[in-house]
């Protein structure tokens, strides 16, 4: 995994490459782009200078980190300020009333995860989309309508489809939504 997923890996620890290949366990995932230049064109962050911090049971970590965010048409670039950290590449998809699908990978992975992002607070807030905590109904549906496949004994949803990203993704928001115990927020950085 490229260093520059270290807040992400803190607070959802979903992939580790293992010879080049991905291992995946708890977390949405797909194999080619869901996401792309025709699909993705949500703006919820402007380019500037950034902290990524995880957040677990409410509380914020000790570990946050320096980001440069550069957007080129519906492409993220968010940079880690750190030395020889690798970026990571986001899309944002609108899911309407301030909620994202989101859609990452490093520059030489060779897949991609999805999460649900939310502007809240003069944040963003990002939650890794866990393939067993979404509704059993729902999982089942997504598999039934062949927008989902689930993997390594059920702890690994593969979106085949868009349309089974999204509804995944919107399980996370409204008053009945899943409520996870890690959340990721991007905020700008404070004046230094």
């Amino acid at each position: 995994m490229p260093a520059s997923l270290r807040p992400i890996r803190q607070f959802a620890a979903c992939l580790a490459v293992i010879g080049g290949a991905l291992a995946l366990t708890a977390c949405l995932v797909s194999e080619n782009p869901l996401l792309d230049a025709s699909n993705a064109r949500g703006k919820p962050l402007k380019p500037g200078q950034y902290q990524s911090c995880p957040y677990e049971d409410g509380k914020p970590a000790d570990d946050c980190v320096a980001l440069d965010i550069s957007q080129e048409g519906g492409l993220y670039r968010f940079q880690p300020l750190e030395e020889n950290e690798e970026p990571t590449l986001v899309r944002f998809r609108s899911l309407g009333a301030g909620g994202f699908l989101a859609q990452m990978r490093g520059e030489d992975d060779h897949g991609y995860w999805y999460f649900y992002a939310e502007k809240a607070k003069g944040a963003l807030q990002m939650v890794m989309i866990d393939c067993q905590s979404l509704p059993a109904p729902l999982r089942d549906g997504l598999v039934a309508k062949g927008d989902f496949a689930i993997e390594d004994d059920g702890k690994t949803c593969v979106g085949k489809t868009l349309a089974g990203a999204e509804n995944a993704a919107k399980a996370y928001r409204g008053v009945n939504a899943i409520k996870p115990d890690e959340v990721l927020v991007i905020s700008k950085a404070s004046a230094q």
